[in-house]
C-alpha cells in the first residue's frame, strides 16, 4: 500500500436509499461516491491541514529533470516499485530504473529514500 494511503473506514451511519442508488450510479458510470458525512470530513481534514512547507532550493534542483524523469520521480514518491511503474507507463522496469538514477543525480539524492524525501519537501507530491 502507498505510504499515503488509509485504510478505509465504515461509518456507523446508514446511508438514505436514495444516497445508496446514487452512489451507485455514480460508480457504474465510472465516477465515485462519497457520503454527505464523509464529504464534510474530508473537506473538514483539508482545511484545518497547513499548507505543505516547500524547500525553494530543493525544488530548483527538480527543473533539471525531462518531463518523464519528473512523472518517475512523482510515482516512486507515491510507493510505486519499478515494475508498478513501469506498467503504468508503458515502458520497462529498467528504464523507470535507469529515470529514477537520473533523477536522483541530478536533484543530489544518494538513494530511493532520499529521493522520495526531497520530492516531499519540494512540494512535488502530497499525500
Amino acid at each position: 500500500m502507498p505510504p499515503c494511503a488509509q485504510a478505509p473506514t465504515v461509518s456507523s451511519a446508514r446511508p438514505s436509499a436514495l444516497e445508496l442508488v446514487t452512489g451507485i450510479t455514480e460508480v457504474v458510470g465510472g465516477g465515485g461516491a462519497l457520503s454527505a458525512a464523509a464529504t464534510a470530513a474530508l473537506i473538514g481534514h483539508m482545511t484545518d491541514s497547513p499548507p505543505p512547507v516547500i524547500d525553494r532550493e530543493l525544488l530548483r534542483r527538480f527543473d533539471a529533470l525531462t518531463p518523464r524523469e519528473r512523472d518517475v520521480v512523482v510515482l516512486v514518491a507515491s510507493g510505486l516499485a519499478n515494475a508498478e511503474i513501469a506498467a503504468q507507463m508503458s515502458v520497462s522496469p529498467f528504464t523507470v530504473k535507469t529515470h529514477a538514477v537520473r533523477a536522483m543525480t541530478k536533484v543530489g539524492a544518494r538513494d530511493r529514500a532520499q529521493l522520495v524525501s526531497f520530492t516531499f519537501r519540494a512540494g512535488l507530491y502530497r499525500c
